[in-house]
């Protein structure tokens, strides 16, 4: 049986968070970028904004939508080994709840 201290299974688990950190890292991108475009105090016509905030939306969603994935992957990947009292960790946690302010923010 595999344990939490084998190098392919911390390889693994290293890649699958450096994954979740990409999509992180996008999705914060994406949500501030948006919100300098939508805080503009003197903004284009108003469409520019509607659309710069529907895209950021979409976008997030996306990324979102991979991050729930990746995260799953990670959990079952930590349930295959029944290590289940070591994922999420805390930095884990603090990225869970990142993603899911960058979305929520970013859709309305």
């Amino acid at each position: 049986m595999t344990s939490s201290d084998d190098p392919a299974f911390q390889k693994t688990a290293a890649d699958l968070r450096r994954k979740i950190g990409e999509c992180l890292d996008e999705m914060k991108f994406v949500y501030d970028y948006g919100g300098k475009a939508t805080s503009k105090t003197t903004p284009p016509p108003g469409t520019f904004v509607i659309s710069t905030f529907l895209g950021m939306g979409r976008m997030n969603e996306n990324y979102y939508s991979r991050f729930e994935e990746l995260w799953g992957n990670l959990s079952d990947h930590y349930a295959s080994i029944s290590a289940e009292a070591e994922f999420p960790s805390t930095i884990d946690k603090a990225n869970k709840k990142s993603a899911r302010t960058y979305y929520y923010s970013s859709c309305g």
